[in-house]
């Protein structure tokens, strides 16, 4: 029997990202891990294998698409130079993955919108309620910011909080 390449494994799981991307922008929550594994001619034992269940593979989907980002925007960055011209870089390296891989990005804003949706209704908000307390967080962190970047703080800051409460819901720390 031959022996599978780490590589044949890495292009089967980009594969079916790509599809659960590309389905889940058409489709929304009605997609179907056997839509998935149509779109991406892998057999359901084949998509189970690598992520385990449908919210696996969504919340894999979520991590990839913003590990690439990451790795767009700051893969061979020079972090020196005006903090204006990092920011303008920054941004042109974002808009770079937003134009280059509108799925990802449309996909990544979607499913954030479910589980924000998702969040706000289960039972465990209440236990998590005012854990991160943005507003008290950034009472002391914006006078230390320069103004013209106060507002992208203010929306880094309550993106990290959700991002941070997605995980505590997710992984129950």
């Amino acid at each position: 029997m031959p022996q599978v390449t780490r590589e044949h494994q890495n292009k089967i799981r980009e594969k079916i990202l790509k599809s659960t991307y590309r389905l889940f922008v058409a489709e929304g929550e009605r997609m179907t891990t056997q839509m998935v594994c149509d779109d991406a001619h892998v057999s359901k034992g084949t998509l189970f294998h690598y992520f385990g269940s449908k919210e696996m593979l969504l919340r894999t989907a979520y991590i990839s698409a913003h590990e690439h980002a990451g790795r767009l925007s700051c893969e061979g960055m020079e972090f020196s130079g005006s903090e204006k011209e990092i920011v303008h870089e920054l941004i042109r390296r974002f808009l770079t993955w937003a134009v280059e891989f509108p799925e990802e990005v449309i996909f990544s804003e979607r499913y954030n919108d479910v589980m924000h949706n998702s969040l706000a209704t289960s039972a465990f908000h209440r236990e998590i309620t005012g854990l991160f307390d943005v507003p008290v967080l950034l009472e002391k962190l914006l006078p230390r910011i320069p103004k013209p970047y106060q507002e992208y703080t203010m929306i880094s800051a309550s993106t990290m909080a959700f991002h941070l409460l997605v995980y505590v819901v997710s992984y129950r720390v």
